[in-house]
């Protein structure tokens, strides 16, 4: 029996596993992604503040700083927050940190979704599709937004929750016009209904994405088309 599960092996849950197993404890983890960190889901930017709070190093996973984020408006104008960070490759983080937990006695197990969990005295057990892989005293749930077992734990999930769609497109810096910046910029404007565009620049590329209620790849066409003249 293991003393600690953690369910998911994003940035949060590859930093639970780390800290524990180097406190001593016996963990075991498991991604449904066949490989962590891999296919990547999100613009690929991250705080210093939150590097900050886990007390986790800078990596090579880090492509380049930025001094913070803007708000840009359908006017023209902008709202500038000092929040400076980094452009990442997302896959290289979370692989980092789960390959760090693994060196330091964590038991690692990909492609291998939980689908269920039930609670005996004392500890928890734990299913995938085949039947029970593991047994644990203590349980962590790190699987994202919408936790597939949360329920099961005696949690309520969020009924109000509501995902948006959302597309990315990776640009060349030389492919279009648009000026490479060293800010995090995001777009709000009504034809992207209820969401927003982000512009991250990256080495020799832009991360241009969107999230919407309807129709992302509409509203993200329309925003290169209009910013960055390209078709």
């Amino acid at each position: 029996m293991y003393d600690v599960a953690v369910v998911g092996q994003g940035p949060a849950g590859g930093i639970t596993a780390l800290r524990l197993a180097e406190g001593g404890h016996s963990v075991v983890t498991f991604d449904r992604k066949k490989r962590v960190g891999d296919p990547i889901h999100c613009g690929e930017g991250l705080g210093k503040i939150a590097l900050e709070h886990t007390n986790y190093p800078v990596g090579d996973w880090a492509i380049r700083e930025v001094k913070g984020n803007r708000i840009r408006m359908p006017n023209g104008k902008s709202v500038g927050l000092m929040s400076p960070g980094y452009s990442i490759h997302r896959w290289g983080l979370d692989r980092t940190i789960s390959d760090d937990a693994v060196k330091a006695g964590a038991e690692r197990h990909e492609g291998l979704k939980i689908t269920k969990v039930t609670k005996e005295e004392g500890h928890w057990n734990l299913f995938s599709k085949d039947g029970e892989v593991a047994k644990a005293k203590q349980l962590v749930i790190a699987e994202g937004r919408l936790p597939n077992i949360i329920t099961q734990v005696g949690l309520k999930g969020n009924d109000k929750l509501r995902l948006l769609p959302g597309l990315q497109y990776k640009f060349k810096t030389s492919d279009v016009d648009f000026p490479d910046t060293d800010y995090f910029d995001f777009y709000i404007n009504p034809i992207y209904e209820d969401g927003y565009v982000w512009v991250f620049p990256r080495d020799d590329i832009f991360n241009v994405g969107i999230v919407a209620t309807n129709g992302p790849k509409k509203g993200l066409d329309y925003f290169c088309r209009e910013h960055m003249m390209a078709d």
